[in-house]
């Protein structure tokens, strides 16, 4: 008999690289006329990676408390969390979302904005108008150095990753 636990393949963090090859942008779909500035909508974030989570057996789901409310602005801090529905492999990273509304919905502002920018920033999600003013020349090299990953991630590899 032997004390060495055998690992389950890392099915999860394959999925999720299946899912930045398949996502690999999404255009700015809404002008804050007031603000004058582009933005991607809320829903079609969650309409786009609702789909992907769903092909790829992805669960997400998130929890947040109020962390203050202060001169009509509403601080949260949360989890998100992936949940694989073929392993039960899980991540979960802590988050925050801020929404300034004077009336009742900070709250809700808050989340939104947390969860948007969540599957934003984890699936390094480009929409194009950078507020970094992304130049001609970096694009072009971008698109050179285009991941071609044929083989999945073996859990030994991770293990030497993290």
């Amino acid at each position: 008999m032997t004390d060495k636990m055998v690992k389950p393949p890392l099915s999860l963090a394959n999925k999720i690289l299946d899912i930045m090859q398949e996502v690999e942008y999404l255009q700015k779909d809404n002008v804050n006329s007031f603000h004058k500035y582009k933005y991607i909508t809320e829903a079609k974030v969650s309409k786009v990676f609702r789909e992907q989570f769903l092909k790829h057996r992805i669960v997400f789901f998130s929890s947040w408390k109020i962390h203050n409310v202060e001169n009509g602005i509403t601080n949260i801090n949360g989890t998100c969390a992936m949940l694989c529905a073929d392993t039960g492999e899980k991540i979960e990273v802590p988050w925050s979302g801020q929404g300034a509304d004077k009336g009742d919905k900070g709250l809700y502002k808050a989340m939104t904005g947390g969860i948007k920018y969540f599957i934003m920033k984890t699936f390094l999600l480009p929409t194009g108008d950078d507020p970094e003013k992304w130049s001609p020349e970096l694009e072009e090299e971008s698109k050179k150095v285009k991941s071609t990953r044929k083989n999945p991630i073996k859990p030994k590899q991770l293990e030497d990753i993290i």
